[in-house]
C-alpha cells in the first residue's frame, strides 16, 4: 500500500470516528430529554400544585374534616407511576401573631430513588388563614 492510500484510509477512519461520536453525543442528549428525570418530576410537581391551587381543590380538601383522605384523592390525579406525599401546614395569623394551627398529610406510593420536593403557599384571606403546601414526588 503505498504512502497516499495510506493516509486516505487514516482520513477516512477519522472521519468516521467523528460521525460516529457526533451521534453517540446527539443519542445522549436526546436521552436526557426523556420525561423520566428529576428535572420533568420537579416540574410536573410544581405545575400539579399551581393547578390544584387555583382549582380550589387544596382550599377545599383542607376545609373538609377528612382532610387526609381529601389529599389521598387529589394525590390520585397524577400518573400511576409516580409516589407522591403531600403535606400541608395551615398557620393562622391573628392578632398580629402567626402559629400553626393543623398539618394534613397523605400519600400515595412509596418514595423510592430521587425524590423531588414542590412547595406552594395559598391563603384564604376569609379565615385569616394561609397554608403551605409540600409535595414530594419520585418514579413509583
Amino acid at each position: 500500500m503505498s504512502s497516499k492510500g495510506f493516509v486516505l484510509t487514516l482520513d477516512a477512519f477519522f472521519a468516521v470516528f467523528l460521525a460516529a461520536a457526533f451521534m453517540v453525543s446527539i443519542q445522549f442528549y436526546y436521552s436526557s430529554q426523556q420525561p423520566h428525570n428529576s428535572e420533568y418530576l420537579s416540574k410536573m410537581a410544581h405545575d400539579f400544585l399551581a393547578a390544584a391551587d387555583e382549582s380550589g381543590d387544596l382550599k377545599d380538601a383542607m376545609s373538609k374534616p377528612q382532610q387526609s383522605a381529601e389529599l389521598q384523592n387529589l394525590l390520585l390525579k397524577l400518573p400511576s407511576s409516580v409516589a407522591s406525599r403531600i403535606t400541608v401546614t395551615t398557620y393562622e395569623y391573628k392578632n398580629g401573631l402567626v402559629k400553626e394551627k393543623s398539618t394534613a398529610q397523605a400519600s400515595v406510593r412509596n418514595l423510592t430513588g430521587d425524590v423531588v420536593a414542590a412547595q406552594r403557599a395559598f391563603t384564604s384571606p376569609e379565615d385569616e388563614e394561609y397554608y403551605l403546601s409540600v409535595l414530594e414526588a419520585s418514579y413509583a
